[in-house]
């Protein structure tokens, strides 16, 4: 009798996960830059378009709206925009190759879910949590846009997944790569540094007091904090040169700091009833519950439950990115579908040993799940086939002007009409309209006077 390959055993079932999720994310992977988030897109896309176009240097990150300045911007560190700039200047200005990217790193990312759920339970947890996490529909929706989050999610799996990996060897190599792929994270998302708290968990259940003589500790600490003070010190710079920024610090005031926010039930209704509830597909917030509970005792499940407290801190901290932008949330599934997948994994496989209430019960959840996140991903996929006035009115901008006119775009602060049509200028709302027209380097302005009016207006026109 041949031996069984174990290894081909347990790769059989995520091969099958990665190919349908693949074949989801090609759905639309042509969409032009509109929709949910078209703002947030555009902004990254203009980035890696510039990279290509112009300045090809990772240090300085050019957006669109920068009026006559250079356009170098506070930002995160454009690693995603950069690596998409890459493929364009291999082959050609192709926007589905940044879509294809973010969807390649998403399929990584969902592998490295199945590693870490086989190495905290079982192949069997693992390919649930990595189902689970490969079909949630905001993972789904995020993974093919043209943002930086699927790198993000991906950096920050498999950053979980070595710590783990050295929490159970003890090989130096696992340590410092964790800390390479954390700091990748979050020179993205600086507020992932939370992942501080689950780690130093299991580094005192490993070595207690030694750990703050380790030096190994001290180096992927230093790997991790070091390149995001160089990066954001660097990118405060440009901020002072160009007064452009994406609110990276705006402490108190856009993002983080913002205290008076969490002291409201309003913003904890939202978290619940438009962060965590769509997240989890609405019927996954019971198995999320009884995953908590299950786990509560063993030291990989405090590992967890851990990582979901240090995820509840910094919706503290940062209320303002939470509470406006859903994609801020998107970290909390990895140790959510991990505690699923175990609720599953060790209930749905013994269905063959008979149904009982609580089978049934998991059973129906997940049927809610499917059914909840097929309708979540439907409303968030269906704007993209849809025609858009903003592509029509970018196609008559660029009939109307030249590619080096400067142009005003009144879209309510949305960048994405300077991004279709391939201009650079100011954005903002129809209230700047009458300054728009008293600056000297505008060539047109165009926007909305209202929903439903596009309107183009030239001015200074000399031609």
């Amino acid at each position: 009798m041949a031996p069984i390959n174990l290894e081909k055993k347990f790769l059989q079932p995520i091969v099958f996960i990665l190919l349908v999720a693949g074949a989801f994310r090609l759905i639309g992977i042509t969409a032009p830059v509109i929709g949910s988030q078209a703002w947030r897109q555009a902004d990254t896309a203009a980035m890696a378009r510039n990279f290509y176009e112009g300045r090809f240097n990772i240090l300085y990150p050019q957006i669109d709206w920068g009026g006559d300045s250079s356009g170098y911007v506070e930002s995160e560190f454009p690693i995603y925009s950069f690596a998409v700039a890459c493929l364009y200047k291999v082959f050609g200005f192709h926007e589905f190759l940044a879509r294809g990217l973010s969807a390649i790193f998403s399929l990584v990312g969902i592998f490295f879910v199945f590693l870490l759920g086989r190495r905290l339970w079982d192949e069997r947890s693992g390919f649930w949590a990595a189902g689970i996490f490969a079909f949630l529909p905001l993972q789904i929706y995020y993974s093919r846009t043209i943002m930086p989050e699927s790198f993000m999610i991906m950096s920050l799996a498999i950053s979980s997944y070595l710590f783990f990996r050295w929490y159970e060897d003890g090989k130096t190599k696992d340590i410092l790569l964790s800390a390479l792929f954390l700091v990748s994270a979050a020179l993205i998302k600086p507020y992932l540094l939370y992942m501080g708290l689950p780690f130093a968990y299991l580094a005192w259940k490993k070595q207690r007091t030694q750990l703050f003589v380790n030096p190994k500790i001290w180096l992927s600490s230093i790997m991790v904090l070091a390149p995001l003070t160089v990066w954001y010190y660097h990118a405060h710079r440009l901020y002072l040169d160009t007064g452009l920024t994406f609110g990276v610090w705006g402490y108190g005031s856009d993002k983080w700091g913002i205290w008076s926010m969490t002291t409201s039930m309003d913003f904890w209704k939202r978290m619940l009833m438009m962060r965590f509830l769509p997240l989890l597909a609405y019927f996954g917030i019971f198995l999320f519950i009884i995953g908590l509970y299950v786990c509560r005792k063993s030291t990989n499940g405090r590992f967890l439950i851990y990582w979901c407290t240090a995820f509840l801190v910094s919706m503290v901290i940062v209320a303002g990115g939470y509470y406006a932008h859903d994609y801020y949330s998107l970290p909390f599934l990895l140790p959510a579908s991990l505690l699923m997948g175990k609720v599953l994994g060790d209930n749905l496989a013994m269905l063959k040993k008979g149904l009982n209430w609580k089978k049934a019960l998991l059973a129906l959840c997940v049927l809610g799940m499917v059914v909840m996140g097929a309708r979540s991903y439907y409303l968030y996929i269906v704007p993209q086939f849809q025609s858009s006035p903003r592509i029509d009115l970018a196609n008559q901008l660029m009939e109307k002007t030249s590619p080096d006119d400067r142009v005003a775009t009144t879209d309510k602060n949305d960048p994405s009409l300077l991004y279709l049509s391939h201009r650079k200028g100011w954005r903002g709302a129809i209230e700047d309209y009458q300054f728009f027209t008293s600056l000297p380097g505008v060539k047109a302005i165009a926007g909305f006077r209202d929903e439903a009016r596009p309107f183009i207006d030239l001015v200074n026109d000399s031609r």
